[in-house]
C-alpha cells in the first residue's frame, strides 16, 4: 500500500500536466480564432467598400454612356447639317458660276 499513493501522485502530475498542456492548446486556438476573427471583419469590411466603389463606378459609366449617345446623336445632326450647308453652297456656286458664264459670253 505504500506505493499506492506515490503511484497516484504520479498519475495526477501526469494528468495535471497534460491538462495544463491542453489548456494551453485551448488557449492558443482561441488566440488564433480571434486573429481570424479580426481579419474575416478587415475583409468583409474592405468587401463592402469595394462593392461601394464598384456600384459608384457603375453609375459614372452609365452616365458616361448615355452621355456620349447623346453627344454622338448630336454630331450626327451637326453632320447633317454640314451636308446640307455644302448642298445649298455647292447649287449657290454652281449659280454664280453660270451667272459669270453668262456676263463673260459675248
Amino acid at each position: 500500500m505504500t506505493l499506492t499513493p506515490a503511484f497516484a501522485t504520479d498519475v495526477f502530475a501526469d494528468v495535471n500536466k497534460d491538462i495544463q498542456v491542453q489548456d494551453q492548446k485551448i488557449s492558443d486556438l482561441k488566440s488564433k480564432k480571434g486573429d481570424l476573427e479580426s481579419q474575416l471583419s478587415k475583409l468583409v469590411s474592405q468587401m463592402e467598400s469595394a462593392k461601394s466603389k464598384a456600384k459608384d463606378l457603375q453609375a459614372d459609366f452609365d452616365k458616361t454612356g448615355k452621355e456620349l449617345k447623346k453627344l454622338n446623336k448630336q454630331i450626327q445632326e451637326i453632320n447633317e447639317r454640314i451636308k446640307e450647308r455644302e448642298e445649298v453652297l455647292k447649287e449657290r456656286a454652281r449659280a454664280m458660276q453660270k451667272k459669270f458664264e453668262l456676263k463673260c459670253l459675248p
